[in-house]
């Protein structure tokens, strides 16, 4: 019988999607597996998602306008939890049918406190991906509790349990990956006064002032590369706009400092490339950002400048301090087996209910 894995995709951003589809091919990669992508918008990643991945599209959850009974309401064990939006029954019925159909079935969550409840209410054993954040509120908790497994992308080093919650016991600290990891080793081609700023797909508090304010305050020699949607400014002879490429790898590697986000594939794509990076969070639910920027400062691996700041440091001096950082650290958060220790145990926790009696593969 192969391995029948739901996946469910959050929809805010990529880096949901890009770790799914990377754990999804190492489970693939192992064992004989049937996995299902449960998620809004995925059709049109679909070019991007392997063909042997099944692919369920869950309607939004949002009022729409004839959601006419619609209100909010606050409860302590739900991020969300309106009143009659059509399309958070449709998406939780289109989520049941699945596990009805597919009884044998073990439900990733990456991620939502809710449908992690729904899963296990419905008898379905749960794997939750953890992030970085203020995560000690009742949903979360719920969440983790009744997980049979938590998978921190990251290693034991960046996790602070204060805030994440006390689950080390049933968590993997998988250590870091991004698409980058399996790049041959390359010569170092990077030019000192080339300087990446990275945008992301999650939102983003770059904008075209923070590109004029950074020219501003840069040498003529200066070269800026902007990566991303962002607003094209006026044609400079220092600034570059590529807007969203398919592969960022080559302009990166020319530039001495990446300037970005905290977003966490971002974040572990700048690692496996071993980047000089200055890191400018922006706010997200739970702080994720702001906690993995900690982080990241407190191991010495970014240069933080809070949002607040990004329009009034002398950038120069702060580049200087990019220069500085050691970029062998990055090697103690990129693992190049973590992918294969998430599929082992993954494996393990479906072995777990569905194949008690098969030997160890």
């Amino acid at each position: 019988m192969p391995y029948n894995i739901a996946y469910y995709v959050h929809h805010h951003g990529a880096g949901h999607l890009m770790r799914a589809i990377a754990i999804a091919k190492a489970l693939i990669k192992q064992r004989d597996c049937e996995i299902t992508f449960l998620g809004t918008g995925l059709s049109r990643y679909r070019s991007e998602i392997p063909s042997e991945i099944g692919v369920t599209e869950l309607p939004a959850d949002v009022p729409a306008a004839t959601d006419v009974h619609y209100r909010t309401a606050e409860v302590p064990n739900l991020h969300y939890s309106p009143f009659h939006v059509q399309g958070l029954l449709d998406r939780n019925v289109l989520i049941l049918q699945h596990f009805q159909a597919h009884p044998e079935t073990l439900c990733v969550v990456d991620v939502s406190s809710e449908v992690t409840q729904l899963a296990r209410l419905s008898g379905i054993p749960t794997i939750v991906i953890r992030q970085h954040g203020d995560r000690l509120d009742l949903a979360h908790q719920l969440a983790y509790e009744s997980a049979d497994l938590i998978v921190a992308p990251y290693p034991e080093s960046m996790s602070t349990p204060s805030q994440e919650g006390i689950y080390d016991y049933k968590t993997l600290f998988s250590g870091g990956f991004s698409r980058y990891d399996d790049l041959p080793t390359q010569p170092d081609i990077a030019h000192e006064h080339d300087i990446a700023v990275l945008v992301g797909k999650g939102g983003t508090n770059f904008n075209s002032h923070f590109v004029y304010q950074l020219q501003r305050q840069l040498p003529e020699h200066y070269r800026l590369h902007i990566i991303g949607d962002l607003f094209r400014p006026q044609t400079n002879n220092n600034i570059t706009m590529y807007g969203q490429l398919a592969d960022p790898q080559p302009i990166l590697a020319r530039c001495s400092v990446v300037i970005c986000n905290a977003g966490h594939n971002t974040i572990m794509e700048v690692a496996s490339l071993r980047k000089r990076t200055v890191c400018i969070p922006a706010s997200r639910p739970f702080d994720e950002q702001f906690a993995k920027a900690a982080a990241l400062q407190r191991l010495g691996l970014a240069i933080v400048v809070a949002e607040a700041d990004m329009m009034s440091v002398d950038w120069l001096d702060i580049l200087r301090q990019a220069n500085e950082l050691d970029v062998s650290r990055w090697s103690s958060i990129i693992d190049e087996s973590a992918l294969h220790k998430i599929a082992k145990k993954i494996f393990q926790t479906f072995d777990s209910h569905f194949h008690t009696s098969r030997n160890e593969q």
